[in-house]
């Protein structure tokens, strides 16, 4: 039971990374340029509407990969690919018009995926032939309503992320300058000096006869 439960997280896991690769990727690469060929290429446009969609459409990308790595068929991969894209917060109501906004949260996609694939194991056998009419419909309300409640928390908790790496990629030149502030005291102490010199294969003449000179080389 313990065996099925981590092989499945990690299948759900692989197949949501495979899922933000698969949509993330290509506008990553060619956004920019297209963004500075739409001046004068009409068509740069179109791609830049073709990888925004893309970009729209990672719940229903991620669902797909899970349920490949599942081993699901067509209506169970097509059931959870649902449930997911209706509960990512990839889109809003506004004006009883269906408006597309981001890629959505992607912990909550990996929430509802992985409620969803529960659920179609679980009522697949149960639903016997009624499975094609009855499945997607019950696992896009059960799991979809699951995720949809949990949508508010799973984006405050993503909002906490990006606060955090945001705080810490401020303090990037700090940990990058730590290591040469060690190195600096060393090369002042001789005593740690001429232990790191031999440890780094110099000849042990050399840092007796010359520690100084030593020091100001690998210094400059």
């Amino acid at each position: 039971m313990r065996k099925d439960f981590k092989e499945n997280l990690l299948n759900i896991l692989n197949g949501v990374s495979s899922g933000v690769v698969i949509t993330l990727v290509p506008g990553a690469l060619i956004n920019e340029l297209m963004k500075g060929m739409s001046s004068f290429w009409p068509g740069a446009q179109d791609i830049l509407t073709m990888t925004t969609l893309m970009q729209n459409l990672l719940a229903v990308f991620a669902g797909l990969c899970v349920s490949y790595l599942l081993k699901f068929n067509l209506i169970q991969s097509g059931s959870v690919a649902a449930a997911a894209m209706s509960d990512s917060g990839a889109f809003e109501m506004k004006n009883g018009h269906i408006m597309l906004n981001g890629s959505g949260d992607v912990i909550n996609i990996g929430l509802t995926i992985f409620i969803a694939a529960k659920l179609v194991k679980y009522l697949t056998p149960k639903l016997g032939s009624y499975t094609v009419l009855f499945l997607t419909l019950s696992v896009a309300v059960f799991a979809g309503g699951l995720s949809q409640f949990a949508l508010p928390y799973t984006k405050m908790i993503t909002g906490m992320i990006g606060s955090v790496v945001s705080v810490l990629t401020d303090f990037q030149p700090l940990v990058k300058g730590t290591p040469k502030i060690q190195m600096a005291n060393i090369l002042r102490n001789p005593k740690l000096f001429v232990p790191v010199v031999v440890s780094a294969g110099l000849p042990a003449w050399l840092v007796r006869s010359s520690t100084s000179q030593v020091r100001l080389t690998l210094l400059v």
